[in-house]
């Protein structure tokens, strides 16, 4: 009977070493950088970042749901949004933040931003051909499941302060 025990102990000890071996792999995957267990910034913290680090001319409001569906065609692939843009439209300055529930959605969400770039386009065109530098080069910024569009004056500063808003800098 003893020799049984100590087949059954040393089996049970390599199993539970087994165990532990997986267990530790399995925790080590690498998944935090750029897994499926990434973590992005929400978008309305890599919004606030944004209106932060860009110098605007105009005092930029946030925009509330009706507003933000106005510009915006959001279907149920964004799961979150925050929307800065000028209140007054003295100024085509904007920055909006899409965050895709999904991050295979995130050329969608791009779509979306571009067409209120086209539709901005057509708006200044006429009422303030000077704002049309910067909805000529908008600033379009993906990461993971965060779409970004800022639109300023200082693209360098503005492509800057979108990547290290959706880096969570």
């Amino acid at each position: 009977m003893r020799t049984t025990d100590k087949r059954m102990r040393r089996a049970l000890g390599g199993l539970t070493a087994l165990v532990l071996l997986i267990t530790a792999l399995v925790g080590c995957s690498g998944r935090d950088s750029g897994g499926a267990a990434a973590a992005t910034q929400s978008a309305a913290t890599a919004a606030d970042s944004i209106l932060q680090a860009v110098t605007f001319r105009d005092a930029l409001v946030e925009a509330d749901s009706a507003t933000v569906e106005n510009f915006y065609a959001i279907d149920d692939t964004i799961g979150e949004y925050k929307v800065y843009y000028s209140g007054n439209g003295s100024t085509a300055e904007e920055i909006a933040v899409l965050k895709v529930s999904d991050k295979k959605n995130a050329a969608d969400a791009k779509a979306i931003l571009e067409k209120r770039v086209a539709d901005q386009k057509e708006r200044y065109e006429q009422y303030i051909p000077g704002e049309m530098v910067k909805l000529k080069n908008p600033v379009l910024y993906t990461k993971d499941d965060l779409v970004i569009l800022v639109l300023a004056d200082d693209k360098q500063q503005a492509e800057d302060a979108a990547k290290a808003a959706a880096d969570g800098k």
